[in-house]
């Protein structure tokens, strides 16, 4: 019996989990010696080097699943990237990110795996969604996000919206004030995404905004600069290179809310063909299964991904 197991950051590593435990994979604890290890990121933080390290030395094959809906930029430059077998990403623009920086292990495109995909859908309504920039896991958020939050919220709050505040940790960590004319709910470090769909927009960064827009929801992003990775850790070196590629084309602080908000409803060009890139098509667990056999040696079949590379929209 195969035996693995996996980190699990904000249960974005569920869908993989569960095709593995589907098909009869068998499930041990994160310090037993198992076949394969499936881990978030290799940050030099929290023991995850040292995991990888143990589980290597033990023979393990070693898969990076995805910390976040945001291409990962942290091994341009920021940290040096850990030898792993493969680094799965949900879309092909994620892939084109990391190639122009350099990534030096063998990615796969594998396709979206933390909602359905919707069609995009134009909505009149006026129930929009702030989900702010949130506050680390200690309610820590810098100053820059924080501005941004507020600069944004005091922008939706002119203009006559609906306005419902999805938050996480305190509002003071998210630069936010308590008024009347908004609904706050607060919320959980879960990926869970309920509230999307109760929305004609949603206005958000990160992967909210990624998840709002996989659901088919008019989304309007803020803030695409680095945020905390830069405040924190650095400036990956190849930045300016792919950042036209990276950002979303309807951002609430370049070419302002309102106007975001009123581009954001129609689902244009721009947005849509940056949907295929970045959110592309749906996880398929039988083409993760196949990868998974042959990383493992288990299986003589060839995994072909290119079904998921052409960028196509779903």
């Amino acid at each position: 019996m195969t035996t693995f197991t996996a980190t699990n950051h904000q249960n974005k590593g569920r869908p993989y989990i569960d095709a593995l435990l589907d098909s009869g994979y068998d499930w041990r604890e994160t310090r037993q010696q198992v076949d394969l290890l499936l881990i978030d990121h290799d940050a030099p933080i929290l023991g995850y080097r040292e995991l990888i390290a143990f589980h290597r030395d033990n023979g393990a094959k070693i898969v990076v699943l995805p910390h976040g809906a945001n291409p990962n930029l942290q091994w341009d430059g920021i940290w040096e990237p850990q030898p792993v077998d493969a680094c799965i990403v949900p879309a092909i623009g994620h892939k084109e990110i990391m190639e122009a920086y350099g990534y030096p292990y063998p990615i796969h495109v594998l396709g979206w795996p933390w909602t359905p995909l919707r069609v995009p859908t134009a909505k009149d309504g006026t129930r929009v969604l702030f989900a702010p920039i949130h506050p680390d896991g200690s309610d820590f958020l810098p100053e820059p996000e924080k501005d941004a939050n507020r600069r944004v919220f005091d922008a939706l709050l002119t203009m006559g919206f609906d306005l419902t505040v999805r938050y996480l940790g305190s509002l003071a960590a998210n630069g936010l004030p308590l008024v009347a004319s908004a609904t706050y709910n607060p919320g959980v470090y879960d990926n869970t995404h309920h509230d999307i769909l109760n929305a004609d927009v949603v206005v958000s960064s990160g992967t909210y905004g990624y998840l709002s827009i996989a659901l088919g929801v008019p989304t309007v992003m803020y803030f695409q600069e680095l945020g905390t990775l830069e405040t924190a850790t650095g400036q990956p070196q190849h930045y300016a290179e792919y950042k036209a590629r990276l950002d979303y084309p309807i951002d609430a602080l370049v070419m302002g809310t309102t106007q975001a908000v009123m581009v954001a409803r129609r689902w244009d060009s721009p947005a849509l063909n940056w949907r295929a890139r970045f959110i592309g098509q749906a996880f398929d667990p039988a083409a993760f299964l196949d990868l998974m056999d042959a990383t493992l040696g288990t299986s003589m079949n060839t995994v072909d991904m290119g079904i998921f590379e052409s960028g196509a929209n779903s």
